[in-house]
């Protein structure tokens, strides 16, 4: 059986733009995620490229073996094996994807059946709820700078001692923050939750957070999208991304060998 290859938004624009060879792609079990349909519908692009969001949109629908159909907050529930969670927010999201996909090119470039002013008001909407976020993320980095600051060692004897139980803590309330906004009677009972299903994501975000929060560098609204598409990757799965950044923190992690590589493919 083919491995699963978990692909980033990127891909998914660079499939639709031809820049791989279509023969390779036909072969290849790359699969989908709500994380980047997400991230589609709700491209800056939409406004001024929106020609490539199109063709970027059609490939996540007919180049996609599956589509993993749950945010990352979701995703968690289901790995923590709660079936009654009525979630349907993607259905959602789709349609929104396929509407963009039967949009003719030339009415797409004109914005001549997009109303410019409420995309614009959807996307301020949807980069305030993710800038919260962030902030958050933020927040915890800036704490640890100054205990780093405060204790003996500094920054060396942090970057040997630290681990990713930080990670998880904030993992675990970030999903809950989330999960109470879908449905105050869902919960998960972290003590039993499988972390070895999730442990790529969890060190590559990790080594990221490792590095931001010892120089002056902050957590960004791209970083959270991009870390949180790594969650739905499981130890036999493969990831796709060709962003520089994202390739060396898995080069340096025990996870390398779930990097997928496009040019030993060909």
């Amino acid at each position: 059986m083919k491995k699963r290859i978990i692909c980033d938004t990127m891909i998914w624009y660079n499939i639709g733009s031809n820049q791989y060879n279509r023969k390779i792609i036909d072969r290849l079990n790359l699969i989908a995620t709500a994380n980047t349909a997400d991230e589609l519908r709700m491209s800056g692009n939409i406004l001024d490229k929106i020609g490539h969001v199109k063709l970027a949109c059609q490939s996540f629908i007919n180049d996609s073996e599956s589509i993993i159909k749950y945010s990352p907050a979701e995703y968690m529930l289901i790995l923590a094996g709660v079936t009654d969670h009525g979630f349907t927010g993607f259905d959602n999201i789709l349609s929104k994807i396929n509407r963009v996909i039967e949009l003719p090119i030339s009415e797409l470039a004109m914005n001549s059946r997009i109303n410019r002013d409420k995309i614009e008001k959807e996307l301020m909407h949807y980069n305030s709820d993710l800038d919260k976020t962030v902030e958050f993320i933020n927040s915890h980095k800036e704490y640890i700078r100054k205990h780093i600051k405060t204790s003996n060692g500094g920054v060396r004897k942090y970057r040997a001692t630290s681990n990713d139980t930080g990670i998880r803590n904030l993992l675990i309330q970030l999903t809950e923050l989330e999960l109470k906004s879908l449905n105050k009677t869902l919960s998960i009972d972290w003590a039993k939750f499988p972390w070895g299903e999730i442990e790529f994501f969890l060190h590559i975000w990790y080594l990221h957070f490792l590095e931001i929060e010892v120089s002056h560098q902050k957590f960004k609204r791209n970083d959270w999208k991009d870390i949180m598409n790594m969650i739905y990757v499981r130890p036999n799965d493969l990831y796709w991304t060709e962003e520089k950044k994202w390739k060396r923190y898995i080069m340096c992690s025990p996870f390398k060998d779930q990097l997928f590589s496009y040019s030993n493919s060909i």
